[in-house]
């Protein structure tokens, strides 16, 4: 009993652990391939590159820059663009995102897992506007996909292409001085793989400011730092959980508070259970460590659950708890 315990314990844990990581790679930007020394140099920084078949530059920034005459300045806190440190360590990437033509830089890397069916994400990233762009924007967002984006021999923007994360409509990203965070989280259609970054829209449906006219080249352009992807602590589609999985038993269900879970098919030991309340709120985890485990619910108030329980083998049961009857 107790090797079945400490195997589940840890079984849970690392479940848990793998899905609350940031699943973005290089996520600050601070591991490379080597040092930038030129424009457009965005795939030295490590598991970073622009979408196949664009033509736009998006730019790599590191204190490490080497210069190799004649050469835009890629340093920092001192670069071509202005002066701008970085949010936090030594490395941030730079994307043009208005003007010239519909004018468009996405940044896109492989996350370290696919995103899992029903599950919600909290995703996050930093961006600054450049103090000599002129222009600042609204329309920056993320968008998630199983497939690479791959364009069309061109740098104009992805169209039909809706970011799951975006900056609010009208928030225009003024600051040329401090860090603004954009964040949202969103449920996964399941298997997405990779993000890019950047404006999805056209000049047209892109609200701006020139608020600088002595700068304004008329194109927007922005510094994108410490980019996070990590598991979120609710399920927003708990709809889309079955009502009954007969693969394992919950009883006594309505129950009062405690119950147990039996399963019928296995035996599958090494579990771990997550139970979401009505809005999708995880409000307990508890490790499955034999055939059948009782789970003190005197901590449940009154009203209808729903979980899952995910085993190291990956199957999955899932299903519907009344709390306050029985």
């Amino acid at each position: 009993m107790k090797y079945f315990f400490l195997t589940s314990f840890f079984c849970c844990l690392s479940y848990f652990a793998l899905h609350s990581q940031n699943l973005v790679q290089n996520p600050g930007f601070e591991n490379f391939e080597s040092c930038p020394d030129n424009g457009g140099q965005i795939s030295r920084a490590t598991h970073w590159d622009r979408p196949e078949l664009t033509t736009g530059t998006p730019d790599y920034y590191n204190r490490c820059f080497e210069p190799s005459p004649p050469a835009a300045s890629l340093d920092i806190p001192f670069n071509w663009t202005g002066y701008q440190e970085a949010h936090n360590g030594d490395g941030y990437a730079g994307v043009y995102n208005f003007g010239y033509g519909d004018l468009r830089e996405y940044i896109q890397s492989r996350l370290i897992a696919p995103l899992e069916t029903g599950w919600a994400y909290q995703v996050g990233f930093y961006v600054n506007t450049s103090n000599l762009s002129g222009i600042a924007i609204d329309a920056l967002g993320a968008y998630f996909s199983a497939d690479p984006l791959v364009g069309e021999g061109d740098f104009q923007p992805f169209l039909g292409v809706t970011p799951q994360i975006n900056n609010p409509t009208g928030n225009i990203l003024t600051d040329t001085a401090a860090w603004t965070y954009i964040e949202g989280h969103f449920v996964a259609t399941g298997g997405e793989e990779f993000i890019t970054i950047g404006n999805f829209l056209t000049d047209s449906m892109t609200q701006h400011i020139i608020y600088d006219e002595g700068y304004a080249y008329g194109q927007g352009y922005t510094f994108i730092d410490d980019v996070s992807v990590v598991l979120a602590d609710s399920v927003t589609n708990v709809n889309n959980i079955a009502d009954k999985d007969t693969r394992v038993q919950i009883f006594p269900n309505p129950t009062p508070n405690n119950f147990t879970v039996s399963f019928l098919e296995g035996p599958f030991v090494d579990c771990c259970l997550y139970l979401y309340n009505f809005n999708g709120k995880l409000v307990k985890t508890q490790n499955i460590y034999s055939v059948e485990t009782e789970i003190v619910g005197d901590d449940l108030t009154h009203g209808i659950y729903f979980y899952k329980i995910i085993g190291t083998n990956n199957k999955v049961f899932s299903g519907k708890l009344i709390v306050g009857k029985g």
